[in-house]
């Protein structure tokens, strides 16, 4: 019979499932040999992830510094010839797209309608992103204009500040630049990539916008 303990003094094995503090018992099992083969089968997982996100970060820089070479306007087309030609690849997405349109639009869009719209979609991700890293605040400067920046700032001068929401599609990563460029004080949030090595590259680049992060 196993014995039986508080989660409070459960052991590591446990903490996942129950975590301390709670006052339900759980079963105790002392730690055997299948524990320790367990726990280097989960450390071979981790260290394989770390590889396979380090030569993710590799893929995506060297892709990153090949974009700066590039004359923008030809890089702006491949940007969003790529963006378009990933969504056939994405057929999970592409799904989820279409059902998310049926439900926003029901019968009125027929299938092709519907895949032109997403077609479009993954076109402007894609130039999203190489806008993203050619950037810079020239560019801001002398290509964006806002339309209705002066309602913002009319709630500024209350003194109270401001909360922006936004829905997550177009060109995210500009505005961050076009607002950081135009308010002393401001700051965004954002969710960590699942890749901590590209993760780091966005936050820097997302940091030279002036924005606190």
């Amino acid at each position: 019979t196993p014995w039986m303990l508080s989660a409070r003094h459960c052991s590591r094995r446990y903490k996942k499932n129950a975590p301390c503090g709670f006052s339900r018992v759980i079963p105790w099992v002392p730690v055997s040999q299948d524990d320790n083969l367990y726990r280097v089968s989960e450390n071979a997982m981790t260290f394989a992830k770390n590889l396979r996100h380090f030569f993710e970060y590799c893929g995506a820089w060297l892709l990153a510094g090949s974009i700066r070479l590039l004359p923008k306007a030809f890089a702006i087309r491949l940007g969003r010839f790529l963006g378009a030609f990933t969504g056939r690849f994405l057929k999970g997405r592409m799904q989820l797209g279409h059902e998310n349109l049926k439900r926003a639009f029901g019968d009125r869009l027929s299938h092709e309608q519907r895949s032109r719209i997403l077609r479009s979609l993954m076109a402007l991700l894609g130039e999203a992103v190489v806008e993203s890293i050619i950037i810079t605040p020239q560019d801001v400067e002398n290509n964006v204009e806002v339309e209705g920046f002066h309602h913002l700032e009319q709630a500024l001068s209350l003194g109270k500040g401001v909360i922006m929401l936004g829905p997550h599609f177009g060109m995210w990563e500009l505005a961050g630049h076009v607002f950081g460029a135009r308010l002393p004080k401001a700051a965004t949030l954002y969710k960590p990539l699942k890749n901590r090595f590209i993760d780091r590259y966005v936050r820097a680049s997302r940091e030279k916008s002036t924005m606190d992060i």
